[in-house]
C-alpha cells in the first residue's frame, strides 16, 4: 500500500519503528495534533522556532512529520502553501551544510548559476549574506533557464509567487558538540538575520539541557525565548491515537477485512509504557515487529496480545531485536560494530567540562571515516558492519538502507530509546566512560608534569593505566574525542614506567643488599645458638657432675658420722671400765707433794703408748690415735682438780 501523493516513497507499513517519522508518512502521525497548531502559532509570531525536548521526547518527528506538512497546506496564516525547505544538520561545518541544504532542497538553489561552494562562499560574507542573495534574487524570481527567451523549459516553480523559505536546523546542539567557536557564531548570525526576512523561517530542534549553551552567542537566547516550544509527552489518550488509528488507514487490510490492533492488545502496550521515559518508540517499534510478523503470516489484519507477549513486552523486544542484528556478523565485523556504537554514543557525563548531559548516556553522530579509522579498517568494512542495523524494519542506524555509505557519510542511531534498553550496548558505554575517565586524568596529569606542576604516576594508578593501553590499544583518533594530548599523555606513561622500573632496580639491589646483611646476621645468630647450646650441655654436665660429687660427699659425711658415734659409744664404755687413774693403786697418793695443784701422771700402760687398756681382742689393740678411719685418737686425759677431790 502507498497512501499518500505517487512522488512520495511507499510506505509499506502502520508504524515506522524506532526511526523518527519523515515528511512523508504525515498520515501516519496520530496524537499532536494540539501541538502542531501551537507551532505554526509560534513560527507566524516571530519568524523563528525553537522546538526543544529531552533527547528522544520525538522533537524530530514532530517538526517534520506534524509542522511541514502543516506548513505545505496552508496552514499557516498570511504565509500561503508554497513553501521551500533546506534541511541540515549543523555538524562540524554548518554554513557548508546550509550552502549544500539550498543547492539541493530548493528550486531557489536549484535555479541559481552557482555550486555549493560558491554559495558557501557568498554566505560567509556577513550576517546578512543570505538576505542580500534573496533581495538580488528573490524567491519568487524567474530562474536563470526560464529568463532565457530562447529556453524550452517550463517556467520554474522558483518563479512562482508567494514563496517562503523554511531553513530546519535539526540536531542544533551539534553546534556547542564539535566546539568550532568562529564557524558556529558565523553560523548563529546568519540564521537570526535570515530570521528578519519576510519571506524566511528559520526552525530549530535542540535538546533541553544545552539551553544554557546558547547564552554564549549575541541575540540567539533572546530569540529561543520568543519563539520557545517545549515538547511535552504524549498523554495516555494521545498513545492509543498512535496505536490504533494508522493501522486503520485504507490499504493496510486484506480486502473485505479491517486491519486493527486488539483491545486486549492496546490495554497491555499502553500498561507497559507507564513509566518508561520515551514510550512512543517503543511502542511504534513492537508494532512494527507485530505487523512484520503478521504480514509474515498472511494474517487477517488484526494484530493479537498473545503474539505481543511472545515478544516479551516493549523493552525486551527492542533489547532481542538488536541482539538478533548483531548475531548476523561475524566476529571480525561484530568488533567493527562495538567501535562503532562506542563512537555513535556519549557516555554520561562525556560530553565535556562545559556542557551537562544530566548524566544519561547520548547519541553523537560520527562520519564513517572516523570510525574506520577507530576501528583500523576502511569504510566498506563499517558500512558491512552497520547493514544489519539499518534494514528495512530495523532501521536502527541513520541513513537508512538504501542511501550509499562513504567515509563523509554520517551515522547516527535514529533514537535514545535503543542506546536504554540494549543490555550490550549500556555494558559498552559503561565502559568506554571508564576509559574515557581514565584517560583524562592520564592527560591532565601529562599537562600538569609538562608545566611543572605535577609528578609521575605510580603504582597502583600506574599500573591501572598500563593495564588499560595494553587491553585496548587506544590511538590518536579515540584520545581526540576525549581532548587529545595523545603523544604527550603516552610519553608521560612511558616516563612513569621507566621511573618505576628504576624504583624496582634499587630496590632490587637494596633488597639484595639487605638479604646478604640478613644472612650474616642469621649465620652468626646461628653461631651464637650453637655456642650457647654447648655451653648449656657443658653447664648441665657440670653440674650433673657436682650434684654427683655432693652425693657422694654426703654419703661419706654420713659414713663418718655413724663411724664416730660408734668410736663414741665405744669410748665411753671402755672409760666406765678403766679404774680411776688419779687414784692409781692402793698407796700410790702418799707420795703426791702436798702442794702440788694438780694428781701426779699416771704411769703408762703397760702394754703400748697410745693403746686403751684392756683385755686383748675387746678393741683388737687398734691404736686410736690415727686419724681418720680409726675410732677416736686419745691423747693423756688431763686431770681436772674437782672440790671433792674427785674427778
Amino acid at each position: 500500500m502507498t497512501p499518500g501523493t505517487n512522488t512520495a516513497p511507499a510506505i509499506t507499513a502502520p508504524y515506522p519503528g524506532l526511526r523518527p517519522f519523515e515528511r512523508h508518512e504525515n498520515i501516519l502521525f496520530f496524537g499532536r495534533e494540539e501541538q502542531v497548531d501551537q507551532l505554526l502559532d509560534k513560527l507566524g509570531e516571530s519568524h523563528f522556532l525553537a522546538v526543544l525536548g529531552l533527547s528522544g521526547s520525538g522533537k524530530s518527528s514532530l517538526v517534520r512529520a506534524g509542522l511541514l506538512p502543516a506548513l505545505e497546506g496552508g496552514a499557516l496564516v498570511g504565509a500561503g502553501a508554497r513553501w521551500q525547505v533546506a534541511e541540515l544538520r549543523p555538524g562540524d561545518g554548518p554554513i557548508a551544510r546550509l550552502a549544500r541544504a539550498l543547492r539541493a532542497d530548493t528550486p531557489w538553489g536549484q535555479a541559481g548559476l552557482d555550486d555549493p561552494d560558491a554559495l558557501e562562499e557568498k554566505l560567509r560574507r556577513g550576517s546578512q549574506a543570505l538576505n542580500w542573495l534573496l533581495g538580488v534574487r528573490p524567491l519568487g524570481s524567474p530562474s536563470t533557464s526560464s529568463a532565457n527567451p530562447n529556453s524550452a523549459s517550463p517556467p520554474s516553480p522558483a518563479s512562482a509567487p508567494g514563496q517562503r523559505l523554511l531553513i530546519l536546523v535539526d540536531q542544533f546542539e551539534e553546534l556547542f558538540r564539535f566546539h568550532n567557536q568562529s564557524e558556529a557564531a558565523a553560523f548563529v548570525a546568519l540564521l537570526l538575520a535570515a530570521a528578519g526576512h519576510p519571506d524566511v523561517y528559520i526552525c530549530i530542534t535542540m535538546r533541553s539541557e544545552f539551553l544554557g549553551a546558547c547564552g554564549d552567542y549575541q541575540d540567539l537566547a533572546e530569540a529561543i525565548n520568543t519563539g520557545l516550544f517545549l515538547t511535552p509527552a504524549l498523554a495516555p489518550e494521545q498513545l492509543l491515537d498512535a496505536i490504533e488509528f494508522p493501522i486503520r488507514l485504507p490499504g493496510f487490510a486484506k480486502e473485505g477485512q479491517q486491519a486493527e490492533v486488539e483491545q486486549d492488545l492496546a490495554r497491555a502496550l499502553l500498561a507497559d509504557a507507564q513509566g518508561i521515559t520515551d514510550p512512543l518508540p517503543l511502542l511504534q517499534h513492537a508494532l512494527l515487529r507485530l505487523w512484520n510478523a503478521h504480514e509474515k503470516d498472511g494474517g487477517d489484519g488484526v494484530l493479537t496480545l498473545a503474539r505481543y507477549r511472545e515478544l516479551g513486552g516493549l523493552q525486551q523486544a527492542l533489547n532481542d531485536h538488536l541482539d538478533a542484528a548483531f548475531d548476523e556478523l561475524d566476529p571480525e565485523h561484530r568488533r567493527i560494530a562495538e567501535v562503532m556504537f562506542r563512537a555513535l554514543t556519549e557516555h554520561g557525563g562525556g560530553l565535556g567540562n562545559d556542557l551537562d548531559d544530566g548524566g544519561r548516556d547520548t547519541r553523537r553522530p560520527a562520519r564513517v571515516g572516523d570510525i574506520a579509522l577507530l576501528a583500523g579498517v576502511g569504510t566498506e568494512a563499517v558500512a558491512t558492519a552497520a547493514r544489519p542495523f539499518r534494514q528495512e524494519g530495523r532501521s536502527f542506524l541513520m541513513p537508512p538502507v538504501g542511501q550509499g555509505i562513504d567515509a563523509d557519510t554520517t551515522l547516527d542511531i535514529t533514537h535514545e530509546a535503543l542506546i536504554r534498553q540494549w543490555d550490550r550496548l549500556k555494558g559498552w558505554t559503561a565502559d568506554e566512560g571508564e576509559q574515557a575517565d581514565l584517560y583524562r586524568r592520564l592527560a591532565d596529569a601529562a599537562r600538569r608534569r609538562a608545566h611543572g606542576q605535577g609528578s609521575l604516576w605510580i603504582d597502583p594508578e600506574l599500573q591501572i593505566a598500563l593495564d588499560w593501553r595494553e587491553k585496548n590499544n587506544p590511538g590518536p583518533a579515540w584520545a581526540a574525542r576525549y581532548g587529545g594530548g595523545f603523544d604527550q599523555t603516552m610519553g608521560f606513561l612511558d616516563k612513569s614506567l621507566a621511573a618505576r622500573a628504576t624504583r624496582q632496580a634499587e630496590e632490587e639491589a637494596r633488597g639484595k643488599r639487605e638479604i646478604k646483611r640478613a644472612r650474616r646476621v642469621a649465620l652468626g645468630a646461628v653461631l651464637g645458638l650453637l655456642v650457647a647450646v654447648g655451653l648449656a650441655l657443658w653447664a648441665n654436665n657440670e653440674r650433673g657432675r657436682a650434684l654427683e660429687a655432693e652425693q657422694q660427699a654426703e654419703t661419706s659425711e654420713e659414713a663418718r658420722t655413724r663411724a664416730l658415734f660408734d668410736s663414741a659409744l665405744t669410748h665411753a664404755a671402755l672409760l666406765a671400765r678403766v679404774e680411776d687413774p688419779m687414784e692409781g693403786p692402793p698407796g700410790a697418793g702418799q707420795d703426791r707433794d702436798p702442794g702440788c695443784r694438780y694428781p701426779p701422771r699416771a704411769p703408762p700402760c703397760p702394754q703400748s703408748p697410745g693403746r686403751l687398756p684392756g683385755p686383748p681382742g675387746r678393741h683388737g689393740g687398734q691404736d686410736l690415735r690415727r686419724g681418720r678411719g680409726d675410732a677416736y685418737r686419745l691423747g693423756p686425759v688431763p686431770r681436772w682438780p674437782h672440790p671433792g677431790g674427785r674427778r
